[in-house]
C-alpha cells in the first residue's frame, strides 16, 4: 500500500476520537504559546522573566503585567511560558529518551527470551517495585551533587529510570506476535533476525508505544513539577510550572494577594497532561490494527440485524 493512502488511512481514523483532536489543538496552542508566545509577549510589554522588582511586588493584572507579578516583581505570565517551555522540554526529552531504551530492551527480551529475558525482567520488576517519586529524589540528589543542577542532570534521571514499564509492554507484544503467520513467512525468504525486529515486530507494536510515550510525558511533568516544588527540579532563577506553584503558595492567603497567581501554572500543568493522555489514545486507536477490524467486525453486525429486523 502507498505511503500516503496509508497515512490517510490512519489520519481518518485520528480523527474519529474528538478527545483526541481537542489535545492535538490544545497541545498546539500551549506549545506556540510557550515557544513563540513568551518572546512576543516580552517584546510586546517590554518586561523580562528574570528582571526584580521588589517595588512592584505582587502587583495585580495590568496593560504592562498581563497576570500581575509575583514575589520578586517578576512579571508571571513572562515567567509562566517560559517555566512551560522548559518542563515541556525536560518531559518530552526524558520519554523521548526513555520509550527508545525500552522499545529496544523489549523487543530483546520477547524476541530472544530464554536467560535475557528473565534477567531483564527480574530487573525490571525490582525497580518498578521502588516508588518512582523515592528513585527520582535520591538519584536526583546524588546526580546533582557531582554534575550540579540543570536541564540535562534532570532529564538524565527522568530518562534513566523511565523505561521499564515501556519495555514490559513491548515485550509483551513481541511474545503475542513474534510466532505469527507473517513472521514465519518473513523467516522463510531468508529475513534476518533484525529485519523481522524492526520491521514487522516493531512496526506492528507501534500502537502500544504511542500511549506508552504519552504517558511518559505526562508522568515527566507531574515529576518535574513535584521535584521542582520541593526545591530539588529546575532552580531560580530558571523558571518551571513547579517552582513557580511553590514560590506562589507561599503568599496565597496574604491580604490584597489573587489566589488565582497560584491557580496559573496549576491550570497550565493539568491542560498539558490532559492533552498529552488525549493524544495518546487516538494515537493507539489509530495506529492499532485490530481496532480496525473490531470497528468493521461491529458495523457489519449491526448492519446484519437491521438488515434481518
Amino acid at each position: 500500500m502507498p505511503s500516503h493512502l496509508l497515512w490517510s488511512i490512519f489520519w481518518r481514523r485520528f480523527r474519529r476520537s474528538r478527545l483526541a483532536l481537542l489535545g492535538l489543538a490544545c497541545l498546539l496552542f500551549l506549545a506556540l504559546a510557550f515557544f513563540l508566545g513568551e518572546p512576543l509577549y516580552c517584546w510586546i510589554t517590554g518586561c523580562d522573566p528574570y528582571t526584580i522588582n521588589v517595588l512592584n511586588r505582587y502587583a495585580f493584572p495590568s496593560s504592562q503585567h498581563w497576570l500581575g507579578t509575583d514575589d520578586q516583581g517578576r512579571d508571571l505570565l513572562a515567567r509562566l511560558l517560559l517555566g512551560g517551555r522548559l518542563s515541556v522540554e525536560v518531559a518530552f526529552a526524558s520519554a523521548f529518551f526513555s520509550t527508545l531504551f525500552g522499545t529496544f530492551v523489549g523487543l530483546i527480551s520477547g524476541f530472544y527470551g530464554g536467560g535475557w529475558d528473565y534477567l531483564l525482567m527480574r530487573f525490571v520488576d525490582y525497580m518498578l517495585s521502588i516508588p518512582w517519586l523515592i528513585i527520582y529524589m535520591v538519584f536526583g540528589w546524588l546526580l546533582f551533587r557531582i554534575i550540579g543542577w540543570g536541564l540535562w542532570p534532570l532529564i538524565l534521571v527522568f530518562s534513566l529510570f523511565g523505561w521499564m514499564n515501556i519495555a514490559r509492554l513491548v515485550r509483551g507484544e513481541v511474545l503475542l506476535l513474534r510466532n505469527s503467520e507473517y513472521v514465519e513467512a518473513a523467516r522463510s525468504v531468508g529475513a534476518t533476525t533484525w529485519g523481522i525486529m524492526f520491521h514487522h515486530l516493531l512496526l506492528n507494536s507501534v500502537h502500544i508505544i504511542w500511549p506508552s510515550f504519552a504517558t511518559l510525558i505526562s508522568q515527566n511533568l507531574l515529576a518535574e513539577a513535584t521535584l521542582s516544588w520541593m526545591g530539588m527540579g529546575i532552580q531560580e532563577p530558571q523558571p518551571s510550572l513547579g517552582n513557580i506553584m511553590m514560590r506562589e503558595v507561599n503568599p496565597l492567603f496574604a491580604p490584597g494577594y489573587g489566589p488565582f497567581q497560584f491557580f496559573y501554572p496549576g491550570i497550565t500543568l493539568i491542560l498539558l497532561i490532559l492533552s498529552v493522555s488525549w493524544l495518546g489514545d487516538g494515537l493507539r486507536d489509530a495506529f492499532d490494527p485490530r481496532m480496525v477490524f473490531a470497528t468493521t467486525s461491529a458495523k457489519n453486525r449491526d448492519s446484519f440485524t437491521l438488515s434481518s429486523s
